[in-house]
């Protein structure tokens, strides 16, 4: 939130400027995809065996981790610094990408089939 706050109102970016310094772009990177790798293997298998949890928030906020990520990763990817500090983690950015608008794509199509 901090990020999106002085990102917007022009401020020194303290979130990007640490996650520059420590170097954590690529751990945010490695939890995106491994976020996406629990969802495509876990998360759909939950389906298919009808779980029903007593309590949904455990798995309410790991989806809500991975769209708080790309949050992020939207705010502070405005500069080539962080580009640059994310190194060779920059691919599996890109690989991730191209599977979520893919997907989309594959939805949209199937919808559009649906209606015609």
């Amino acid at each position: 939130m901090q990020a999106i706050i002085s990102a917007s109102a022009n401020e020194t970016e303290y979130v990007k400027d640490s996650l520059v310094t420590f170097e954590k772009m690529p751990i945010l990177i490695h939890e995106l995809v491994t976020i996406e790798l629990w969802n495509e293997k876990i998360f759909s298998q939950l389906f298919k065996i009808d779980f029903k949890p007593k309590n949904s928030f455990i798995i309410y906020l790991i989806l809500y981790h991975e769209a708080t990520l790309v949050n992020l990763l939207e705010t502070v990817l405005f500069h080539s610094e962080v580009v640059i500090s994310m190194e060779d983690s920059i691919y599996d950015l890109i690989d991730y990408i191209q599977r979520k608008m893919s997907h989309q794509i594959r939805k949209l199509v199937e919808f559009l089939s649906i209606l015609s």
